[in-house]
């Protein structure tokens, strides 16, 4: 408890700049440490960047923090100190985001995402005076006029952040620096060990005078003054006037000399006037640097539990959502001042009662500081909440109450399963007699109209209880009456205007009149209904158990079955509308809220701070507050409380991955579609969105255009991965949604240009249809050349036939005659006509026997037509008594010949070899064939008598001889003289 002067400084301070009506009576602070993904729980400081990200300084590098993950970032350079390692993240008036590692300075690249070294302590301008560093720099960041200054043992510089400069100043140097202030727009000053130093950024001026303490606590509260703590935990203010420091005042600030490790202010919560003190004993103070005292003092809350666990606060920082970050040797502690609260209230005396259940909580209508519990089994208990003590209790054991209300005339009326009871203002208990309507009536909900009388909705019926005589009239479902109840079982009642009521029954709605006594309206199913209420415009809104109504004028305007993602509504007994029209459901999902303007649903829970998501009986309102019972205690809030409206959240791309592997990308400034490389086949987008105080009701969903054919449903992920895209442009997509369906943010866009494997382009398409055009136009020429070749060979062996076979079967038949005719007169003629018979026989044969021979494929090679001319040319030779010899080159076995090619060079050896035995008159003949130069050479040579080959002759052997090699494509030559041999010279090329 606050003592009565702080009280009073707190009225004050209200009253005049209403900073107090700003802040909860009690701060909950979330911890986030190495558990949760920090890199080290010693955390330096913290600040927010234009993307709401928070950037923590840690002994082990940078941490990003969005609510749901940490990303770290190393400091890495190659400076040796001797000091402890002290971390600083900055954030320039641009939004750039810097950090400080002892004495060197990194600036955050967003394309490479990493931290870049922009100075070194090794660096020249450091190192002027040869000093080893024993301490981090003191780093003032001079957002007005764009540049940081950088205290060392060294000097003072300044470190322009557009050109990334370090100029030095006329100050060469102190004794170890630990901070620098600004206490106007041209004065800073620098704590050191030993002294304050004041130094003009205009004029490059400065002054020194020692140090009266060495704690380094230091603090502008306004221009031209500055206040510190000494080694006794007082507070001293110091003023600078005329270029000079006036002697330290003591202040009444810290009456109570807590040790305090840092100081802050808060303009966006408490004004520039108000300090934040972090105690090294834990808490907050919060200081008024004008009234020179606490006017509160946080007993603040970490994760539900009291206190804080750190022995020292090292920086407090607010961002521009409101939250209030605690840097702290045990971690990062942050408090939204501003959420949406639900409160809690729990009764010890409970388990020592051995009772459980809160029923309802009434608040004593002449004495706010009373509360009447209501408990379904033991009873009323009469209860001082500022003293936490029982002032009275009524057992009621087994009774099981089900509402208590206060009426007009300051009567608590108390329904319960068995009877009902009025407790007058004095405390003194009154039973109203209802057995002689059902032993043990169960009564559920009570109302009064302006007369005083009490309306119950109850197991029987619609109850009227009229005072002061208390007679009891019920009103019952009667089959033949349409005008009666349509239920006995009523189980909730409103006022829908002074004259009528609206019924809640296990039949539907109905609306009964207190006057004519007559139900006018049925309104809805006939079903069980759950819970109703009436806003001020007389909507009236029901909830069944699966099914909300919006019912306007008697008439249902429109029905809601589910909420959110196609979430099922599952209502259990409660439904309120408070003062704005908004509306309170007791679901099996947790408390839900419906805004009827923009039919939005936000749902909380027990990460908003009920106590459980299931709790009993109805939503009720009392002192202001809307309350839900639970088993030990009750949730409570301010149903107008102006921060659940529901954030705008800004979706942001963080990561674009080929193949694992993340690429250089400045999302903000990236004008033209990224280009990927088609066998890149594997993409992923990451993203984010910055959420603290629920990021679990964050959901998100993607779609890329191009690809995906709508939106797809993200749930809490993310990252999304593509494989395999074809060659085109692309859009991603990605949106952050709340758990309810509703929008939650913008759009979130990146484009990307696939390129297409030459395997799809266009080009090879059209090559591959000339190609396989060409290879069927191939294939229909080949098969139209191996037609008409087979017509040629048809032709040429029925040219054969007829040229060689035919005039020979000729020839054979004229003899045949012949010797027919004389075979009776002449029988030497006729033996000469069966001679040349035969022998035109044998030639017929010997043809036929060629044709065959050529046509035959099974003697497609050179080799057959050797083994076939020898074979001629033995039998031939042999009758004249020649010498026959053969010269063949072994290669010839190998080689293939075309029938065409066999037939012309069997041919032209043949009629060579039987022109040299029947004319040349030789008794040697030498064959040879040979390939020399890829050229098949062939040789027919004799040593007859030769001839002119000039001279004209009567025979078409020659011929043919050279008609056939230039048929093959080669050419032919004779070399004969007279009585010196002839010699056929024949080259083909292969």
């Amino acid at each position: 408890m606050l003592s009565k002067k702080n009280l009073l400084l707190s009225v004050l301070l209200l009253w005049s700049c209403g900073l107090l009506a700003q802040l909860p009576n009690d701060l909950l602070f979330q911890r986030y440490s190495t558990h949760e993904g920090l890199s080290d729980n010693y955390v330096f400081n913290v600040v927010e960047d234009r993307q709401h990200f928070i950037w923590a300084a840690t002994f082990q590098g940078i941490n990003r923090l969005d609510g749901v993950e940490v990303r770290h970032y190393s400091l890495l350079d190659s400076s040796k100190t001797d000091a402890q390692p002290s971390i600083e993240v900055i954030r320039d008036y641009k939004g750039g985001i810097w950090a400080t590692s002892n004495a060197n300075l990194f600036k955050y690249d967003p394309v490479q995402d990493q931290f870049k070294l922009k100075l070194q302590t090794k660096n020249k301008e450091f190192s002027a005076n040869n000093k080893k560093v024993k301490q981090k720099f003191a780093l003032f960041n001079d957002i007005p006029n764009q540049c940081f200054w950088i205290a060392r043992e060294n000097g003072l510089f300044r470190y322009l952040i557009n050109t990334e400069r370090l100029e030095p100043t006329p100050i060469p140097s102190f004794s170890t620096p630990h901070k620098i202030i600004s206490i106007n727009s041209t004065t800073l000053i620098i704590a050191t060990n030993e002294e304050w130093i004041s130094y003009d950024t205009r004029s490059q001026k400065s002054f020194r005078i020692p140090k009266p303490a060495t704690e380094w606590v230091i603090y502008s509260t306004k221009a031209n003054h500055w206040i510190y703590s000494d080694e006794n935990r007082r507070i001293w203010e110091i003023s600078f006037q005329n270029s000079q420091f006036t002697r330290p005042v003591l202040t009444e600030i810290n009456p109570e000399r807590k040790e305090i490790r840092s100081i802050a202010t808060l303009p966006n919560l408490t004004g520039t006037k108000v300090l934040w003190c972090g105690l090294v004993t834990g808490g907050l103070a919060v200081l008024n640097s004008e009234n020179k005292n606490a006017y509160q003092l946080f007993n603040a809350h970490i994760n539900q539990l009291n206190g804080f666990h750190y022995r020292r606060i090292l920086n407090i920082y607010q961002d521009s959502t409101h939250n209030i970050w605690l840097s702290t040797d045990q971690g990062l502690y942050r408090a939204n001042p501003t959420k949406f609260q639900i409160q809690k209230e729990l009764f010890p005396f409970f388990r020592k009662l051995n009772i459980s259940r809160v029923r309802q909580i009434v608040q004593h209508p002449s004495e706010p500081h009373l509360q009447w519990i209501a408990n379904s089994n033991y009873g009323l208990i009469l209860y001082d909440k500022v003293h936490q003590k029982i002032i009275k209790s009524f057992e009621m054991p087994g009774s099981g109450i089900t509402q208590i209300k206060y009426d007009r005339q300051g009567r608590l009326w108390v329904l319960s399963a068995k009877k009902l009871t009025i407790i007058d203002p004095q405390l003194r208990i009154k039973t109203i007699q209802t057995a002689h309507l059902k032993p043990d009536l169960l009564c559920w909900r009570i109302i009064f109209d302006r007369y005083d009388n009490a309306w119950i909705g109850s197991e029987i019926g619609l109850l009227k209880v009229a005072f002061p005589t208390k007679k009891i009239t019920v009103y019952t479902p009667v089959i033949t009456d349409p005008q009666s109840i349509s239920h006995a079982f009523v189980y909730d009642l409103k006022w829908l205007n002074n004259q009528k009521i609206a019924l809640a029954t296990r039949n539907g709605v109905d609306i009964f009149d207190t006057n004519t006594e007559k139900v006018t309206e049925k309104i809805g199913a006939r079903q069980n209904v759950f819970a109703l209420d009436i806003d001020s415009t007389q909507t009236m809104w029901v909830a069944f158990s699966n099914e909300f109504l919006k019912i306007s004028n008697h008439q249902v305007v429109k029905s809601w079955k589910s909420y959110g993602n196609n979430r099922t509504l599952r209502f259990k007994n409660g439904l309120a509308v408070d003062k704005s029209g908004k509306l309170w459901m007791n679901t099996n999902d947790g408390l839900l809220n419906f805004d009827p303007i923009t039919e939005n649903f936000q749902l909380f829970t027990e990460n908003d701070g009920l106590i459980s998501n299931y709790f009993y009986g109805f939503i009720y309102e009392n002192n202001g507050n809307l309350y839900l019972n639970h088993e030990e205690g009750v949730n409570y809030f301010d149903p107008l409380q102006a921060h659940i409206t529901p954030k705008i959240y800004e979706t942001l791309l963080t990561d674009f991955s080929l193949l694992d592997e993340r690429q250089a990308i400045d999302f903000h400034n990236l004008q033209n579609p990224f280009k990927v490389n088609f066998d890149q086949n594997i993409i992923t987008f990451r993203y984010a969105v910055v959420e603290f105080d629920h990021p679990e009701k964050i959901t998100f969903r993607y779609q890329l255009e191009g690809f995906d054919k709508g939106w797809k449903n993200g749930h809490t992920r993310r990252d999304v991965s593509y494989t395999n895209l074809s060659g085109g442009h692309y859009t991603f997509k990605v949106q952050a949604l709340r758990t309810d369906g509703n929008v939650a943010s913008n759009i979130a866009e990146f484009q990307i240009f696939v390129t297409t494997p030459y395997y799809r382009s266009w080009w090879f398409f059209g090559l591959l249809f000339c190609g396989i055009t060409s290879f069927f136009y191939g294939l229909y020429r080949y098969r139209l050349k191996q037609i008409l070749r087979l017509h040629h060979l048809r032709n040429s062996i029925s040219r054969d036939l007829h040229d060689e076979v035919g005039s020979t079967l000729s020839s054979i038949t004229m003899l045949s005659e012949s010797a027919k005719k004389s075979i009776d007169i002449d029988e030497a003629q006729t033996r000469k006509f069966m001679e040349s018979i035969t022998k035109n026989a044998q030639k017929v044969l010997e043809n036929m026997d060629d044709i065959v021979w050529a046509i035959n494929p099974k003697d497609d090679s050179l080799e057959s037509i050797v083994l076939r001319i020898k074979e001629y040319a033995y039998t031939i030779t042999e009758t004249k008594d020649i010498h026959l010899s053969f010269d063949i080159d072994p290669r010839l076995q190998k080689l293939k010949a075309p029938m065409k090619t066999r037939r012309n060079l069997y041919l032209i050896l043949k009629e060579s070899i039987n022109n040299a035995v029947k004319h040349s008159g030789c008794n040697e003949l030498k064959i040879v064939l040979k390939i020399e130069k890829k050229a098949l050479n062939m040789i027919i040579k004799d040593n007859g008598q030769g001839f002119d080959p000039l001279k004209p002759s009567l025979r078409n052997g020659l011929e043919n001889m050279r008609q056939r090699a230039e048929e093959l494509g080669g050419k032919i030559r004779i070399d004969a003289q007279k009585n010196k041999g002839t010699a056929i010279y024949i080259e083909l090329n292969s």
